[in-house]
């Protein structure tokens, strides 16, 4: 009896591979484990969404133990950034893409092309971005087109 409660309990956890993803109100997933292909709803923390990129590793469950009602976290380690205890990251395993929240405080941001900020308003340390003035007048007036690009702070 406790034999077949542990093998119960052990069919209701999968390690798979994510095959392909389908949208309509949520994202359906198409899993293959041990050579079969099965559906779950992939779950994502709230606030977060994503789309994982096919062969990424999964991880399945069967809610009560019902092989038709399986949800699915999805994680894929590829071009993840290397963090210090106490960082967080979200990225982007297909570009390398990233934002790092460091353990001293820092957020660091990684693009391949621009950065792209759309608000009617833009504050840093208390001063207004945009009316802000310095010896070239306002900032809005250094960089008209509002895209600032690479590490040398150049007007795209």
């Amino acid at each position: 009896m406790i034999e077949m409660i542990k093998r119960k309990i052990r069919a209701m956890i999968k390690q798979a591979i994510l095959m392909s993803i389908s949208e309509d109100t949520h994202q359906v997933g198409v899993f293959r484990y041990l050579g079969s292909d099965q559906k779950a709803v992939i779950m994502t923390p709230y606030g977060l969404y994503s789309k994982a990129p096919a062969g990424s590793f999964s991880v399945v469950f069967q809610v009560g133990g019902n092989e038709s009602n399986q949800v699915a976290f999805v994680m894929d380690a590829k071009n993840r950034p290397s963090l210090q205890n106490g960082e967080v990251a979200l990225f982007d395993s297909v570009n390398g893409k990233h934002i790092i929240i460091k353990a001293n405080g820092d957020i660091e941001i990684k693009g391949n092309k621009e950065i792209v900020i759309s608000s009617t308003g833009i504050t840093i340390d208390g001063k207004d971005f945009m009316t802000h003035t310095h010896s070239v007048g306002t900032l809005a007036a250094a960089f008209p087109s509002g895209v600032i690009s690479g590490t040398s702070g150049a007007v795209v």
